[in-house]
């Protein structure tokens, strides 16, 4: 099995990433890009695993079946946003402010824990 990859743009999201790797047990390989479209193309196409960014960018990619938006690292359901479950609802339990999302490819199971 290769070691998971998480992709991320922005210096909040590689917290969000440490600290969903720390909850989870996962040790990763992070891949940094200078924008959050420079992983999209890795992203959907399995060259990286996972990524973090701000939830409401990716509203877009997941509609067009491009991306699946696992969970946001809110504490609580946003209310713009209550059709995605938070970070803790989803079995890890870690909350940062600013509405970061994990992003998987599309056709990811739901799980995100891998207790």
């Amino acid at each position: 099995m290769t070691k998971p990859s998480l992709g991320t743009a922005f210096p909040s999201a590689r917290v969000a990433g440490a600290l969903y790797n720390q909850k989870a047990g996962l040790s990763t390989i992070e891949v940094q890009y200078r924008t959050s479209r420079d992983w999209l193309n890795d992203l959907t196409s399995g060259a990286i695993d996972y990524a973090f960014i701000d939830s409401t960018s990716g509203v877009g990619l997941e509609a067009s079946g491009q991306l699946r938006i696992l969970a946001v690292t809110l504490d609580k359901r946003s209310k713009a946003l209550p059709q995605y479950q938070t970070m803790k609802e989803g079995g890890v339990d870690i909350n940062t402010p600013g509405g970061w999302a994990a992003y998987s490819r599309a056709g990811t199971p739901k799980t995100l824990s891998t207790n």
